[in-house]
């Protein structure tokens, strides 16, 4: 197909092309608008679905551009036999409305059999897709992409599709997970959207089920707070299939000496051998303000005049700069002791404040890219790190990064930059 084509293209399905079966039976449809504007079924061009005997119809893949439920003509896209699906991708955000009519495809997979053959569930960027009722059914699935949906929650059934490998809820304002899920066993892949995680309790859902997790490879975006010591010790070898792990770790008031910090450092430098990205950081749990104390009234003089009140001013709006929430600030990073072990990590985020870093414990000579944030750096890093790095393509000094006042690139340095 025409590159050229594609933002106005339809799809075709003929009996003798590769998209059909043994038997003509099309295999994958795609809904979309045409160049006016209007909303017609791709197919129709050379081929009515719905005019072929059933056994004819059974789609396999199915991407929407456009709504599924009805057509402009008042007809609906849901009298094709959908009990076969195995794909569905919806590029049709319907933005600004409540999308009930996914659960209503939805049911219409599982009407005849009361499960769904759905393997791969992609509505990133749907608003609000209601899937309440409706996700139980879809027992076989594998991939659930709710990226971008702006949805509050995701339903507690999630933790039953015992065939999920990867959930991906970024981008949402979903804050809680059942507690159940950590127990998965085929879960490979799980990004979140940086909300508060209790460590511990997955830590003891691997200790209490020998399967839990043992082919996670990914866990992105959770924020941890306190961490008992000897938990981390008791459970160290868990989660070491890990491949990507985005995590920042909250420290609370009381931990002046960083131990919770530390002993997630110590996990990841020990037993996280596997890592190819790794994204780490400290934020430190924001203190409530505390109300000034009203000055004591002095008494006034002999014969002084009281001073005239003042008239109350009045109470200003607060401006768009007051109304947004402060953000937590970065605290200091744990020592991490990555260059021994970690030989297949490609990629280093680091956000927090390094002090005195020792590069040569730090930094493996296989990364590619490497990111600092708020590291408050003083000292020029730049000869050591290209004499370190010669690995590495792409280099971020993010805000207040670097604090001194300059760097020095030596010759033959970050080899594969200049390459």
């Amino acid at each position: 197909m025409d590159p050229q084509s594609l933002p106005n293209a339809h799809l075709s399905i003929r009996h003798d092309s590769p998209d059909c079966d043994a038997h003509g039976v099309p295999l994958c449809t795609c809904l979309s608008k045409s160049k006016d504007g209007n909303e017609r079924d791709p197919t129709s061009q050379q081929q009515q679905l719905a005019a072929q005997p059933p056994e004819r119809t059974k789609i396999r893949w199915l991407m929407e551009h456009t709504n599924i439920i009805t057509d402009n003509r008042g007809g609906s896209y849901l009298n094709l036999n959908l009990g076969h699906v195995r794909s569905f991708l919806s590029f049709y955000h319907r933005r600004g409305m409540l999308t009930k009519d996914i659960s209503t495809f939805l049911r219409k997979t599982t009407s005849k059999t009361g499960y769904s053959f759905l393997r791969v569930l992609d509505l990133e960027g749907v608003y609000k897709p209601y899937l309440q009722g409706v996700l139980h059914k879809l027992v076989l699935l594998r991939y659930l992409g709710l990226r971008s949906t702006v949805l509050d929650s995701i339903p507690s059934a999630v933790a039953d599709l015992h065939h999920l490998e990867t959930l991906d809820i970024k981008h949402t304002n979903i804050t809680w997970l059942p507690s159940s899920l950590w127990k998965a066993r085929k879960l490979r892949h799980l990004h979140l959207n940086w909300f508060y995680i209790d460590l511990k309790n997955i830590l003891k859902a691997c200790r209490n089920n020998a399967m839990a997790l043992t082919k996670l490879r990914t866990l992105s975006g959770l924020v941890i707070g306190e961490v008992e010591e000897n938990l981390m010790r008791d459970h160290i070898d868990s989660l070491t299939t890990l491949t990507t792990l985005k995590l920042y770790v909250q420290r609370s008031g009381g931990d002046t000496s960083g131990a919770i910090g530390k002993a997630v450092a110590d996990w990841i430098s020990c037993r996280l051998t596997n890592l190819q990205s790794l994204t780490f950081g400290v934020i430190q749990e924001a203190e409530p303000k505390k109300e000034a104390k009203p000055a004591e009234e002095a008494e006034p003089a002999k014969g002084a005049r009281p001073a005239k009140e003042k008239p109350a001013k009045k109470e200003s709006k607060p401006t768009k700069k007051e109304s947004k929430p402060a953000t937590l600030p970065i605290g200091p990073l744990p020592e991490l002791s990555l260059a021994n072990q970690h030989h297949g990590l490609l990629e280093l985020y680091l956000l927090g404040q390094l002090n005195k870093p020792c590069w040569t414990r730090l930094s493996p000579g296989s990364l590619r890219v490497l990111t600092l944030s708020s590291s408050m750096v003083e000292a020029d890093m730049m000869p050591e790190l290209g004499g370190l790095l010669r690995n590495l393509r792409t280099l971020r000094l993010l805000a207040n990064s670097f604090v001194g006042t300059r760097l020095t690139f030596v010759k033959d340095g970050f080899r594969a930059s200049i390459s």
